[in-house]
């Protein structure tokens, strides 16, 4: 006879959890700061972006594929994505 399996809580010690938060914040504060110094400019101004070959006008202070991580899956759900009439 087995013990029923622990749940997430139990299986992670204190000291555990305290260091991927850790982790875990430091690595946004990171992101956040390479955002604000190699970024901020293209996120802030009308650009012209070509990925996956795609040219995608991103409008000022709108959200920026290029920028983010889930430009890939962006990319690839607008590639298959039919046009409309007149595009």
């Amino acid at each position: 006879m087995c013990d029923p399996c622990p749940t997430l809580f139990e299986r992670v010690t204190y000291h555990e959890f305290a260091v991927q938060l850790a982790l875990q914040r430091a690595m946004q504060q990171v992101l956040a700061l390479r955002f604000h110094v190699f970024q901020r400019q293209r996120h802030a101004r009308l650009v012209l972006e070509r990925m996956f070959g795609l040219d995608l006008v991103v409008l000022p202070e709108v959200f920026n594929p290029a920028l983010f991580f889930s430009s890939e899956l962006l990319a690839q759900a607008v590639a298959a994505t039919p046009p409309g009439p007149g595009a």
